[in-house]
């Protein structure tokens, strides 16, 4: 395989090789490199990571100075995606539960108003169809 270089970055890569312009170069590589890497000092380097990572000279590596923001950023993406997921449920339970007496479209005002993401508020209505349905013993049209 051959990867077509500009600068450091790899802008292609081909089973053979045409001509090419300056300044771009054809370097010879494996089947892992991708355009996603880059070529500096001779090799290939994969896409970083992060932005805490740098490059150790053989691998990206989180240096010590940086593995405390690391730390914390982590600790923030995976909070952020989990009161994601447990604010909707929470939403969810609440407005059913509130609405076990409204009207139908007492209830769909009122997730439509609780939920600004169109398919998550399809979603809750139709649950909260079953749920009313099913408390009543009524079978769901």
């Amino acid at each position: 395989m051959r990867a077509l270089i500009h600068g450091t970055r790899v802008c292609q890569i081909e089973a053979q090789e045409f001509v090419v312009a300056s300044p771009l170069r054809w370097v010879e590589c494996d089947g892992t490199v991708t355009t996603q890497h880059s070529y500096v000092g001779g090799q290939f380097r994969p896409p970083q990571p992060s932005e805490f990572h740098a490059w150790d000279g053989s691998a990206w590596a989180i240096p010590p100075a940086n593995q405390a923001a690391a730390d914390a950023a982590a600790v923030v993406a995976a909070r952020a995606a989990t009161d994601s997921a447990e604010c909707i449920t929470d939403k969810a339970d609440a407005q059913i539960m509130a609405d076990m007496n409204a009207t139908k479209n007492q209830t769909n005002t009122a997730i439509n108003n609780a939920f600004t993401d169109p398919a998550q508020a399809t979603i809750i209505r139709r649950l909260a169809a079953l749920v009313k349905h099913a408390a009543r013993g009524q079978k769901l049209r």
